[in-house]
């Protein structure tokens, strides 16, 4: 830090923009402390109306540094990465800005030398790069490398920005540099950064750089997606035409022209020899007379001519009166999962229209898409169609591939009988009324948000050891939801065939007296496969109920041990969920305190005594507002998960739309999240198998230790759960080695809960846990 002193004059002011941060700010904040021990800075926190509680994680932070050091500028919602900067640079008193990103991924300890070679250089900008020796990325998959590379090394040809990570959005600038630069842009989002370090490469200042690691964030997802990609092209292209220097500007400007490409693709077919020789001959003419310019930039003259090619193709392909139109004939034509009706768009016959004289004369839809009622009204009013169909089932109905049927105008509305046919009527309307008397369950991949909670649920379903999860929140935010669409992820087990506690055939742990007297005696089991159970306890449930009955008036006459299991046992090796735990009465509690404990189950009534194996997840949640919970049963959950409200507006409607598609029709919605929930429950069903093999160094086991013993956290619970939730999490992530990210995801979920209640301490007992964990993992 030496060099960090020669200019004490200076005053940093370090932006960090929040959106659903709350477990990464506190550890940003902690660690820009750490590193910063001797300089003049100031932490902007510039938040867009986080419903995950940020700004209370913000506004305790400012109770512990203060709030002259750490400033809080939120703003109501989602308005962009680039008007976020400019907002906290008009409460920025310093003269140098820092901006960086709050997930963790820019560590702090970088700061000290970006500090360093500002002093050293007098550079206007400095900006970290993953792309020079010292540098590197940690913890991305191979799809996210290739994605930003890709990025970078598109940006780097057309744009020449004179740095080697333009994607990158780690920097410290001179304030009235920044002022300068970020008054001449217009991006937003991602491309916001990339946008800004053009400008300044264009207007001259010095930029130097300092290699960084970039690290996966450690909390949260990323919010890298398809939404970002497209602007990220979009903002290339604008960037294209907007730099006078770049020679590539000067081709597009010329011979880019958005192509008309809304045909299906029989008509692009009969299209493309009337374009070919006009293709054909502009590539020849034009490389030849360009072959001096091919030798020293081919990529940019192949470029120019592939758009010169489309913009001859969008002459040709003029689709009058309904281009509009055609766009839904490409989307049935390409895409499998287009799920839209497909004939609405139809209001007058199209039969008479045609296209370079030749007329449209096909349909193509995707059977898993076709309304019956909307297909039988088309065909009435349009004359004659052919249809051409993909093989598939819709409303129980089966078709064939390629089935063509030729409407007749007359026909009587809504008349289909001849388009499908029934296939097995009888099962299939018992299958349909057995579907029809289930209760329809939220999908869990449409659940948005509460990352927390769902990570927390998804490791006990692959490692039911863990212990179970306690969910506290308050009312309204989607806990029982959550819990409830579990069980359609979850897998399938071996069982013994009839018996009612769900005995394992291979483990003698988990069977029954009965089929354990069996196995004595060298019977063979029948085995079969089942879900795994999940088991409501409802708050009115009678003791009786829970543990199960005993006969007692058919144990004295027929001198035989009859049993009535209760819930307990319908849940063992399954999932037992209680709602609103907080209120359960005492004895159900000592119950399940005493069942978690031992995983067996014993019912004593008039000198008779049963007993049976009830190993079991526990799963609760509760409003913290309607009651504390019980210690003895908090210790017995293994995790501990937060939720929130939704604050945000736009995600507020977005809840309330998803939810009223799915009361309309849950068949529909479900269907929607299909492909999802079949990921999801793939790589639980991987995760699970892989657990057994994932491995936990021992300096990892070590450190695990400390962070319980210096919390004073009670008891070796917290150290067993950690160890195994981080080797859940490395198997769900598909690694067979636990990483200390890991562990930091983990850690304050399984600890939370066990620590003393102070009733002077103000900072929430998560962020203690955060900050051991970093004290002792350095």
């Amino acid at each position: 830090m030496d060099g960090l002193n020669k200019n004490q004059a200076n005053k940093y002011s370090i932006i960090v923009p929040t959106y659903n941060e709350r477990l990464n700010i506190g550890l940003i904040v902690y660690l820009i402390f750490k590193h910063l021990k001797d300089v003049d800075f100031e932490v902007i926190v510039v938040d867009d109306g986080s419903p995950d509680g940020t700004q209370d994680i913000v506004i305790q932070l400012q109770k512990v540094y203060g709030e002259d050091r750490i400033l809080l500028r939120p703003r109501p919602k989602k308005l962009g990465l680039g008007t976020a900067y400019i907002h906290g640079m008009k409460h920025a008193s310093g003269n140098f800005v820092v901006i960086m990103d709050a997930d963790l991924s820019h560590h702090p300890k970088y700061l000290p030398r970006f500090i360093s070679k500002q002093m050293e250089t007098r550079a206007d900008i400095v900006t970290g790069t993953r792309y020079v020796k010292g540098g590197g990325v940690h913890g991305w998959n191979l799809m996210r490398k290739l994605t930003s590379r890709g990025a970078n090394v598109l940006a780097q040809t057309f744009l020449w920005p004179g740095v080697s990570d333009l994607t990158g959005s780690f920097r410290l600038y001179r304030k009235s540099v920044l002022e300068d630069i970020i008054s001449c842009c217009v991006s937003k989002g991602y491309v916001f950064q990339m946008e800004m370090i053009v400008r300044a490469s264009r207007k001259g200042y010095h930029i130097e750089e300092v290699p960084i690691t970039f690290v996966d964030r450690v909390f949260g997802s990323s919010k890298l997606g398809g939404s970002e990609i497209v602007e990220y092209l979009k903002g290339l292209a604008y960037l294209l035409v907007a730099s006078p220097s770049n020679l590539f500007a000067l081709f597009i400007r010329d011979t880019l022209r958005p192509p008309l490409l809304l045909c299906s693709p029989p008509l692009l077919l009969q299209l493309l020899p009337l374009t070919f020789p006009v293709v054909f001959t502009t590539l020849v003419v034009g490389g030849a007379l360009s072959l001096p310019v091919l030798l020293r930039h081919s990529h940019l003259l192949l470029l120019r001519h592939f758009f010169r090619f489309l913009s001859l193709l969008r002459s040709y392909c003029i689709l009058t009166e309904y281009g509009v139109h055609a766009r839904h004939f490409l989307n049935c034509t390409l895409s499998f999962s287009f799920q839209m009706p497909i004939f609405p768009f139809c209001p007058r016959s199209l039969s008479n229209h045609s296209l370079i004289g030749k007329p449209i004369s096909y349909l193509f839809f995707c059977a898993k898409s076709l309304n019956f009622y909307q297909l039988g009204e088309f065909l009435h009013g349009n004359g004659r169609w052919v249809l051409v169909a993909l093989a598939g089932q819709v409303f129980g109905r089966k078709f064939y591939g390629r089935i063509g049927f030729h409407g007749i105008k007359g026909r009587p509305q809504f008349s289909v009988a001849s388009v499908a046919t029934e296939v097995n009527s009888v099962e299939q309307a018992q299958k349909i009324a057995s579907k029809e008397s289930q209760r329809p369950v939220y999908p869990f991949s449409a659940i948005v948000g509460q990352d927390e909670m769902k990570l927390c649920l998804l490791l006990n379903v692959i490692d039911p050891k863990i212990g179970g999860v306690m969910i506290m929140g308050d009312r309204g935010t989607g806990k029982s939801t959550t819990v409830r669409s579990l069980v359609d992820l979850l897998p399938e087990i071996k069982v013994v065939a009839g018996d009612p506690y769900n005995s394992d055939p291979q483990d003698p742990e988990f069977m029954g007296i009965e089929v354990r007297e069996r196995v004595l005696k060298g019977e063979q089991l029948e085995v079969v496969y089942t879900k795994i159970n999940m088991v409501d306890l409802p708050l009115g449930a009678t003791e009786d109920r829970v543990c199960g009955t005993i006969d007692i008036e058919k144990a004295l006459t027929e001198g035989v041990k009859a049993f009535e299991p209760g819930l307990l046992a319908k849940a063992n090796r399954g999932i037992l969920y209680v709602d609103e735990v907080n209120l359960l009465d005492d004895h159900l509690v000592d119950v399940l305190l005493d069942s978690a404990a031992s995983g067996w189950n014993t019912v004593e009534r008039e000198g008779i005594s049963i007993s049976h194996p009830a190993r079991f997840i526990l799963i609760g949640s509760g409003n913290p507002e309607e009651g504390e919970l019980r210690p003895q049963l908090l210790d017995r959950f293994g995790m501990h998960a937060q939720v929130g409200t939704v604050r945000d507006a736009e995600l507020r409607v977005k809840i309330v739309e998803e939810r009223a598609r799915f009361d309309k029709n849950p068949k529909e919605f479900r269907d929607s999240y299909k492909a999802e929930q079949d990921k999801l429950q793939q790589q639980i069903a991987s995760a699970r198998s892989a657990l057994p093999s994932v491995q936990i160094d021992q300096d990892l086991k070590v450190k695990i230790s400390k962070v319980c013993a210096d919390l004073n956290v009670d008891g070796l619970r917290g150290d067993i759960v950690t160890n195994r939730a981080a080797k859940a999490l490395a198997a769900l992530k598909g690694r067979d080695k636990v990483s200390a990210e890991d562990i930091a995801t983990v850690i304050p979920n399984c600890l939370r809960h066990r620590l003393r209640k102070d009733p002077l301490e103000s900072i929430d007992s998560g962020l203690l846990v955060i900050e051991k964990f970093y004290e002792v993992f350095s």
